[in-house]
């Protein structure tokens, strides 16, 4: 009797242990953060000391807000990949990406500007840093915690706008920079926005992916030469989901993804007809929308910008720079007269295109490798700007509507 009482103190002792654990740690979906991640820590980056404050989600879950530096943040926990990615916010905008290893009382890691108003230069633009746990009633940063600085690879030049394929967690699509002498980056991948930074002298890019204008992911690398020396780069690095319906999870938050075949938009520019120059390939309207019909207009520098660039699959695709669309045929048609459309770049048979020359040196077509059919132009004029949609004709060099004059 004494053994079986004994047994059932321990086990309602054991219980209430629990009990307790999980009501100071317990977030949604039954997951248990670090007891010393959430509340406060002194912070120290880039010269910068001051008070980071993390507090979990009212929702639940592994998401939590706070601030560093007074700003606001706001980021996800893998609690059992011990990991955590969060954004500092300026203006409501994002401002600095932080990606940590966490520990019961301190993190490190290394802290992304994501312009050159936040601490970003054409020379760096990421930095380490590290934190530590405040205990109740005490204020004081401990000086033995080291700063690793993130190693420098070297210079690499990239072209103010390009356009690479990009493989993210077994995912390929599309990524469309733009990047200003300051080294501040827009663009799209996946065709949702992107904002950030590019440091040459290190060659490191830093970004974060917006859908309906709220970040969801963000992205960092490196870029590199590829092998041989050829001057186009290569980009290697990870993304950080920063929401589990954006792909994070207590299990993972870190992701593999890499970008090749980067391509200049500068050059690419297709031009209808031999009479009148200055009418080029474009989406209706200038849309950015999936499905957009490609007609004929009057080039404006912007909307007609394309890259016509090589897929992982040995194929070429015509990436347009404003939307981060590719151009194709809907449903993989192969008929004469179906319309030409912008559309997810899928790596699919009906976005394969290749150049076909003349012989003479003046102009070109552009065939869909599918059907062997080229992109013509097709019905009358829509608007006093437009001269008509774009179809699938059979190739003739003597028909004006089916030949490129530059490219």
């Amino acid at each position: 009797m004494l053994i079986q009482r004994v047994a059932a103190a321990l086990a309602s002792l054991f219980a209430a242990l629990c009990f307790q654990t999980g009501a100071a740690g317990q977030t949604g979906g039954g997951q248990t953060v670090g007891g010393g991640f959430f509340g406060d820590h002194d912070i120290r980056t880039n010269s910068q000391q001051g008070l980071l404050q993390i507090q979990p989600l009212p929702a639940g879950g592994n998401g939590f807000s706070g601030t560093a530096f007074g700003q606001p943040v706001s980021g996800y926990y893998a609690s059992t990949a011990k990991t955590a990615v969060w954004l500092e916010l300026s203006q409501g905008q994002p401002a600095r990406a932080y990606v940590a290893s966490t520990s019961r009382q301190s993190m490190s890691g290394v802290m992304y500007a994501l312009g050159s108003t936040h601490g970003a230069s054409v020379m760096r633009n990421s930095f380490a840093f590290v934190t530590t746990a405040r205990p109740a009633l005490i204020n004081r940063f401990n000086p033995a915690r080291p700063l690793v600085e993130p190693a420098v690879p070297g210079a690499v030049t990239v072209l103010g706008q390009t356009a690479s394929w990009i493989t993210a967690n077994g995912h390929q699509g599309v990524l469309v920079m733009q990047i200003d002498a300051a080294g501040n980056l827009v663009g799209r991948v996946f065709h949702d926005e992107i904002r950030g930074h590019y440091a040459s002298g290190a060659g490191v890019v830093a970004f974060v992916r917006f859908s309906a204008g709220v970040p969801i992911q963000f992205f960092h690398g490196t870029f590199s030469p590829q092998a041989g020396g050829q001057l186009q780069p290569t980009l290697a690095g990870q993304f950080y989901p920063l929401t589990e319906a954006a792909g994070a999870s207590p299990q993972a938050i870190r992701f593999a993804m890499s970008a090749t075949s980067g391509q200049g938009f500068t050059s690419y520019r297709p031009t209808f007809g031999a009479a009148p120059h200055g009418w080029c390939l474009m989406p209706q309207g200038r849309s950015t929308a999936p499905a957009a019909h490609m007609v004929i207009a009057a080039c404006e520098g912007v909307a007609d910008q394309m890259a016509l660039i090589a897929g992982p699959d040995g194929f070429r695709y015509m990436v347009l720079r404003e939307s981060g669309l590719c151009i194709g045929f809907p449903g993989g048609a192969t008929s004469q007269g179906t319309v030409l459309q912008q559309n997810h770049c899928s790596l699919g048979a009906s976005q394969r295109i290749r150049l076909g020359g003349f012989g003479s040196g003046t102009g070109f077509q552009l065939r869909a490798v599918q059907s062997d059919l080229c992109l013509t132009m097709g019905a009358p004029p829509i608007t006093a700007v437009t001269r008509g949609v774009v179809e699938l004709r059979a190739c003739d060099p003597m028909v004006d509507g089916n030949s490129f004059i530059s490219f």
